[in-house]
């Protein structure tokens, strides 16, 4: 059973990708397949597309005769060319029947082009020179721009024919403006030799205004047809999605599918390999089990990637793969810029940088234990609920760990143990962790500290044992006896009084000794040391003992005195004393 579970998963991810490599192979089959199952739809409109049809053939005709009169025209410039000596004359014959020629097969591209309703311009080969930067990057991009132009070909396509009806239009006005300045100065010419130049002017000018009509009627029919194959935006792009996802993304799914799949595969061998074959090394993670472990992280990444360009490469997908290849450049090329940054994160993971595995750091002012290095660490502190964190290695760059001792502390208290904080709080800790510390005080009230505002009022914890240091004040007419009888007369008062409440078990020690002689009064402080059982008591037992004082010293008849303020008369003739309750 042992062996089976071990086995499966690394049989269900070869299968897997044996699905997903068979997948992608018959991509481009299905591509082929789907092409030529694809088809011209049926026109609902009949009507429509007779009375298309009909302009059409109107428009042809005018193409034809329009191209008998330019190859008659260019038959008798031809001619011409033959029969012309002068230099001069020679090169203007052959620039016109160049520009005939040029007029005569644009005119023959625009018949067949309205004959057959197809634009001539995708049979086109591009030619190798329209690219004139570097030749590796462009070879590069090439995919990708094409991809672009073909999923704007046609909104490009209607504002070039747009802007040519427009070109058209008014060169048709100016011409016509031309001819009616013409007409009027033949009107008024009396010379013959004039009016037959301008006959002849008129006839050039009558035979561009033919040629501009023409190309007007063609741009217009051009964009006409533009026009009623135009879809709505909704629609196209509805289609531009569909067809992304009939042809490249399928192609990028399963190339998604390749990579998650190979890593993990990888991953799944890197450690099978650990754990089979070196696990004690595995367990005491030496450097060369982290330095293996960095080197098969790195293959890991690099086959997979590897694995899904492959499938990009067999399914004949050059856009994805352009784009895939220009992602990997700009993240080698980021990579780059941080080389400095990613070694000393190669140092950690191999346990050379400053922060160490075994050893204890401090993060936000909370020692923490570095339990395990990783791309994101684990860190750890037993006295602490959810007592691990994990960060990102780029954070353990500014860090540094120590080696320290077993039994140095991880936090100033536990939960249940009552403390004293600077601020005057005294309460129970109710909950600690790396995020915040919660009070409940006597009453039953809580307060809430951030972790760090926590540490910095210096908690005092109580639960660990604590100490009453109290001032007693007696008379000086016990001068005699303070440092004798009354400090031990007044221990054992103090000693037997907590016993008389209950607190004996808490009670540690007690002990009284004289401190100083005051100024009214000589001073004896009485020291008692508790257990941590009774922390939770520490201000009633601060009242119980000063009860117990004055007891003990009213039953023993000591005097406690007042403070005492000496006034000097201005004439000082005599001294009085007064005493004043402070």
């Amino acid at each position: 059973m042992t062996i089976e579970k071990r086995i499966s998963p690394t049989l269900f991810l070869i299968a897997l990708l044996l699905f997903v490599f068979t997948v992608s192979l018959s991509a481009g089959a299905d591509n082929n397949k789907n092409i030529e199952n694809e088809g011209p739809g049926p026109n609902p409109d009949k009507k429509t597309e007779e009375k298309a049809t009909k302009g059409n053939q109107i428009t042809l005709d005018n193409i034809i005769s329009y191209e008998e009169e330019l190859i008659r025209r260019l038959k008798k410039k031809q001619r011409e060319l033959s029969y012309t000596s002068s230099e001069q004359d020679h090169k203007r014959l052959e620039s016109e029947i160049a520009k005939l020629n040029k007029e005569i097969s644009d005119l023959r591209h625009s018949f067949e082009q309205i004959a057959t309703g197809v634009d001539l311009s995708a049979f086109l080969e591009q030619s190798e020179d329209d690219f004139r930067w570097d030749e590796e990057a462009l070879e590069l991009l090439k995919p990708v721009i094409h991809e672009l132009k073909s999923i704007t070909a046609r909104p490009r396509q209607i504002e070039r024919t747009r802007g040519k009806v427009e070109f058209y239009k008014s060169q048709l006005e100016v011409v016509k403006e031309g001819i009616a300045k013409l007409n009027n100065l033949q009107a008024k010419a009396k010379s013959r030799e004039l009016k037959k130049h301008l006959d002849e002017i008129e006839k050039r000018w009558t035979l561009r205004q033919e040629q501009l009509s023409n190309q007007l009627t063609i741009a217009k029919l051009q964009l006409a047809e533009l026009n009623k194959e135009k879809e709505p935006i909704i629609k196209s792009i509805q289609k531009i999605v569909q067809g992304f996802f009939r042809d490249r993304g399928r192609n990028m799914v399963v190339s998604i599918i390749t990579f998650v799949g190979v890593f993990l595969l990888l991953r799944l061998l890197h450690q099978s390999l650990i754990q089979r074959t070196i696990p004690k090394l595995a367990r005491r993670r030496t450097f060369i089990v982290r330095f293996f472990d960095v080197i098969c992280q790195f293959m890991t990444a690099l086959g997979a990637t590897a694995a899904a360009m492959m499938i990009l490469y067999f399914s004949g997908d050059w856009v994805l793969l352009s784009v895939s290849i220009i992602f990997l450049i700009g993240v080698f090329w980021a990579a780059k810029q941080g080389l400095g940054q990613y070694w000393e994160q190669t140092k950690l993971l191999l346990n050379m940088g400053s922060v160490r595995e075994g050893e204890r750091v401090f993060y936000n002012g909370v020692p923490w234990l570095v339990d395990r290095i990783n791309y994101y660490t684990r860190l750890k502190n037993p006295d602490l609920k959810n007592d691990a964190v994990r960060l990102p290695i780029k954070e353990l760059m500014s860090l540094n760990s120590y080696p320290f001792h077993h039994s140095a502390p991880w936090f100033p208290c536990k939960t249940g143990d009552w403390v004293i904080l600077a601020d005057g709080t005294r309460g129970k800790v109710l909950h600690q962790s790396h995020e915040g510390v919660q009070l409940v005080m006597r009453g039953g009230s809580r307060k809430t500290y951030m972790t760090q505002t926590f540490l910095d009022l210096t908690p005092q914890n109580l639960s660990t044992g604590f100490r009453l240091k109290i001032p007693f004040g007696l008379d000086y007419k016990l001068q005699g006896k303070i440092t004798t009888q009354i400090p031990q007369l007044l221990q054992e008062a103090v000693e037997q009084g907590i016993c008389d409440a209950g607190h004996e078990s808490g009670l540690h020690r007690v002990q009284v000794e004289f401190s100083s002689a005051g100024a009214s009064s000589l001073d004896l402080e009485i020291i008692c040391d508790f257990k941590g059982e009774v922390a939770e008591l520490y201000n009633k037992l601060a009242r119980l003992v000063q009860r117990i004082a004055v007891d003990t010293a009213n039953d023993n008849g000591w005097d406690i005195p007042f403070n005492q303020i000496v006034v000097h008369r201005a004439d000082e003739s005599e001294v009085a004393v007064q005493r004043v309750a402070a």
